[in-house]
Order: C-alpha cells, then sequence, then structure tokens
C-alpha cells in the first residue's frame, strides 16, 4: 500500500493551530523512481485533499534528488550553478520562500560554495559540513547520498510537485 513506506511524524517547526487533535506534521516518502513515483506522489496528494489538509506559509516542499551516480566535479556543477542561478530559481517560489524569509531555506551563499569546491574526492564530499538549512542541501549528500532542494512552499497541488522534482 502507498502508505506502508512512507511515514507521518509531527514537526516542530512548522506554525500550525491544532485543529482535529492533530498538530503540523512532515510526511516523508521512500525513494521513488520515475512515472511510478510520480504517481505515488500524485495519489498522496490527492489523499491529503481528501482529508481536507492545509498547507500554510510555515511549510515546506522538499526533494531528495539521488546523486550516487555523480562525480565530485558533477556536485560542485550542481553547487555553483545553484548559487549563481539563485535569483532565478526564486521566480519560481512564493516570496515566502526567497531571500532568507524561511529559516530553513536560506539561499546558498558563497562560502557554502568554496566549501563545496575545497573537496577533491567524494569521501571528502560526504565529510562537507553545511548547514543543511539551505535551498539547496549539500549536507544531505554525506547522510544520504542525495543533494535536497529545500526551497519550494508547501503544497498539496500534484503539478507543482511534479515541475519542482522536473526542475531539480
Amino acid at each position: 500500500t502507498l502508505f506502508r513506506s512512507w511515514t507521518i511524524k509531527g514537526d516542530g517547526s512548522l506554525n500550525s493551530p491544532v485543529r482535529r487533535g492533530m498538530q503540523g506534521v512532515e510526511i516523508t516518502s521512500p525513494k521513488l523512481h520515475g512515472e511510478v513515483g510520480l504517481a505515488q506522489v500524485e495519489k498522496a496528494t490527492r489523499i491529503l485533499r481528501d482529508l481536507s489538509c492545509e498547507v500554510n506559509r510555515s511549510c515546506g516542499t522538499h526533494v531528495h534528488h539521488d546523486a550516487a551516480d555523480l562525480t565530485v566535479d558533477a556536485i560542485k556543477r550542481v553547487a555553483v550553478g545553484w548559487f549563481r542561478n539563485q535569483s532565478v530559481v526564486d521566480w519560481f517560489v512564493a516570496p515566502s520562500r526567497r531571500n532568507q524569509q524561511s529559516g530553513y531555506c536560506k539561499p546558498l551563499n558563497a562560502s557554502d560554495v568554496s566549501v563545496v569546491e575545497s573537496a577533491s574526492t567524494l569521501e571528502q564530499m560526504k565529510r562537507v559540513y553545511l548547514d543543511r538549512y539551505r535551498t539547496l542541501n549539500l549536507a544531505a549528500y554525506g547522510k544520504f547520498g542525495t543533494l535536497e532542494i529545500r526551497q519550494h512552499q508547501g503544497t498539496l497541488s500534484f503539478e507543482k510537485i511534479r515541475t519542482w522534482i522536473m526542475l531539480g
């Protein structure tokens, strides 16, 4: 079933009034791939809407992209490209998710990029310490082997989530 390996847990970072006995929650999917994975996301968003769930400005949509096959140079290119195009990416998200409006998705900065560029091996890249609360979470590489894009606002729209996944 859909939720066999999905998790739902409380999230203290969400500014949510208690409704129907439940506070803000985070929903995390298992690793998803291709059209089958997108179909699961579509089903999950439909179920959440059917349950009358809501999102607010404190919610975010975070997507982990598998980086297991990336080289050190490829990860560096992603970081530099994201940093250089941050102002363009800002146009794809709500104003509340731009320019440090959210403490949980601050823009990648030049210092972050320098730290990433200092790594010369994948092992060094895995040990790079960066604040995970960046629009592009490079710290996820060491923990999960992924690059996490955290900038999108929370949404129950499958089309918005699908588009954000494809952009990543």
